[in-house]
């Protein structure tokens, strides 16, 4: 991992404040006593998964930038949360009462003002929708709001820091508001507080078009169209760049009537709103509903439980607990940590993950660096090669690779990974070469990588290893130049070790949802060739939930095709036709032409004719 010192994300957090002259009582104000604050800053004392991510959001930072190593309970009470939000989305009422009643609503392990926050927040939705009477809501969420923005709805201003959570009770606020012109106000803040202060596209993307779906009604109904067609066009850029679709379809309708205010011409956006008014219904989210997504944000975060990484590492090196403890604690207490029923403190979970070789700090991310503008470049790398912008993908790497320390190992194959990526997609390396280039890749962090060229035949307990994300992005990598040899036999077998790498975990795989969903679509699109036509409309319509329940919805195109795909060859050609459609005009919008040809070319060969899209 290289000889520099690591750093803790308390040490990068307290170089955001510096930088941006963040008071720390005004940081933490509602959330935590500024001598608390500033003991966490300096590692004197653990922060807990919930109180970090309301303190980087309220810097503007984006805690999905870290993978989270959780105790046993904090990830029970974020696991609680998932089943609430989902149960939200599936408009499950009396689930979500039962879930609010469950003993994870009380856990201390987690920051008391953010949790009784989130669950008097649900308890107003789930009440309101149960009774039907949602009168006096805009009260009570004044209230919940006030447990942690004291001032709240008066004095916002330079002094006022939110975290997405406390946003998203002041959206449910402004639905309930009688006073639209308060409310109207409200809005007009968090549009710019969000534009200024959210920096970070990871988090921007999935407030803004939220704000602006509440806004831009307002706007329209006061005549400023041409106001509300710039937020708009913001918005769903954000959105179909990203990938985050938050109230895609109320946003677009805006859109729509705006630029026809103004003479402008928006045939393709009314197709892009029908189809995804469609696609609301066949995914089974049927009328988009604003407030959906408002309880989906924090729940979806990468995760990790400290007991079952030191136990699998611990493991994999051999050592026996009794090694692995001494100088550190007890083997009585490893083992009480390693079954969960004691959580390490800060000093001995480091003492004993340095002796692991692992890294020291409780949050991480793919690549180790102490610069905050890094990790940010990092999301815009994967955005620019989620979106097939090859050569800007290009010089957004190599300034990366010109300021990253590459005598990390992690550095360097992320460093090389991309570039891997690259070079393929720009057809640099012949197909050949491609499997031994990325062998070579996933050996700079992973020690005796087999030498079989079949997959098939590597030993179970080189599977058994304790991968990392940017390892199981390697190996997906291998999987796809296996399709690309025509090896979809050993792709598939590849790719099915991934996906139960994730499943054998305690941590549920949607905590992995960006590496799952992307194994996944790999897997629907390797059993389609293999004529494996039911395995392939189960991984399809598994990639379908993770879109939906995620809120990332840029490869639904692809699985709303390999939908189609298996459908037509399983011999329904009315519902086949339809999924094509759809998968032609969602790729469209997703701007992945690939996917769009192809939808494009089996709807009109099915169909027997050419067909008119726009």
């Amino acid at each position: 991992m290289g000889a520099n010192v690591r750093r803790t994300l308390g040490n990068l957090m307290r170089e955001t404040i510096r930088k941006k002259k963040i008071s720390g009582a005004d940081l933490c104000n509602g959330l935590c006593t500024p001598s608390a604050l500033t003991r966490y800053l300096y590692s004197e004392r653990r922060m807990d998964r919930l109180l970090q991510t309301a303190l980087l959001q309220r810097m503007g930072l984006s805690p999905d930038k870290f993978i989270t190593l959780l105790s046993e309970d904090e990830y029970y009470y974020f696991e609680w949360r998932q089943r609430i939000a989902m149960a939200l989305l599936d408009r499950e009422w009396e689930k979500v009462s039962d879930l609010l009643a469950e003993d994870a609503a009380l856990e201390r392990t987690c920051n008391k003002a953010i949790r009784e926050q989130f669950s008097a927040m649900i308890r107003v939705r789930a009440e309101s929708e149960q009774s039907g009477e949602k009168k006096d809501s805009a009260g009570l969420y004044r209230e919940i709001i006030q447990r942690t923005v004291k001032d709240f709805p008066g004095n916002l201003g330079v002094h006022t820091y939110l975290s997405m959570q406390e946003i998203s009770c002041i959206l449910l606020w402004q639905d309930m508001q009688q006073d639209r012109e308060e409310a109207a106000g409200v809005l007009a803040f968090l549009e710019e507080y969000i534009r200024i202060r959210y920096l970070e596209e990871q988090e921007r993307v999935k407030l803004y078009p939220k704000v602006a779906a509440r806004y831009l009604p307002i706007l329209c109904k006061q005549g400023r169209h041409h106001e509300c067609l710039v937020i708009a066009k913001e918005a769903v850029e954000m959105m179909v760049t990203s990938g985050y679709v938050s109230s895609l379809g109320a946003v677009l309708e805006i859109y729509v009537q705006a630029a026809e205010k103004l003479g402008e011409q928006v045939h393709r956006e009314q197709i892009w709103l029908e189809i995804w008014r469609e696609l609301m219904q066949e995914t089974g989210q049927g009328k988009e509903d604003p407030d959906d997504e408002l309880y989906m944000m924090d729940v979806w975060q990468e995760a990790e439980l400290m007991d079952e990484v030191l136990s699998r590492n611990r493991l994999y090196r051999g050592y026996s607990q009794q090694m692995l403890s001494e100088g550190i604690c007890t083997p009585e207490t490893l083992s009480r940590i390693e079954t969960a029923r004691r959580s390490p403190n800060t000093g001995t979970f480091r003492a004993l993950a340095k002796k692991l070789n692992l890294r020291e700090d409780y949050y991480y991310s793919s690549i180790q660096t102490e610069d905050l503008a890094l990790l940010d470049q990092e999301w815009q790398i994967t955005t620019l090669i989620m979106n097939r912008q090859w050569e800007q993908a290009e010089e957004a790497l190599q300034e990366m690779k010109e300021k990253l320390d590459l005598s990390y190992g992690c550095n360097r194959q992320y460093v090389d990974v991309k570039e891997f990526t690259i070079d393929c997609e720009l057809g640099r390396i012949p197909v050949e070469q491609q499997f031994e280039t990325a062998r070579e890749i996933l050996a700079i962090t992973v020690e005796a990588v087999p030498e079989e060229e079949d997959v098939r035949k590597w030993q179970e307990d080189f599977w058994n290893r304790p991968f990392g994300s940017e390892e199981i992005g390697v190996m997906m990598k291998m999987a796809d130049v296996l399709e690309r040899e025509g090896k979809e036999e050993q792709a598939e077998y590849l790719l099915g070790k991934l996906l139960e790498y994730y499943r054998r975990s305690r941590v549920r795989p949607e905590f992995h949802f960006r590496r799952v969903i992307m194994i996944v679509a790999r897997l629907s699109g390797c059993t389609g060739k293999l004529g494996k036509r039911k395995e392939e409309l189960a991984y399809s319509e598994e990639g379908i939930r993770l879109c939906r329940i995620s809120g990332n919805w840029k490869l639904l195109p692809t699985f709303v095709n390999n939908k189609a795909d298996a459908l037509e060859h399983l011999g329904t050609k009315k519902t086949s036709l339809q999924y094509y459609r759809l998968a032609f005009y969602s790729a469209e919008l997703f701007r992945k032409s690939g996917t769009a040809e192809i939808a494009k070319r089996s709807y009109e060969k099915l169909l027997g004719q050419p067909a008119e899209w726009y």
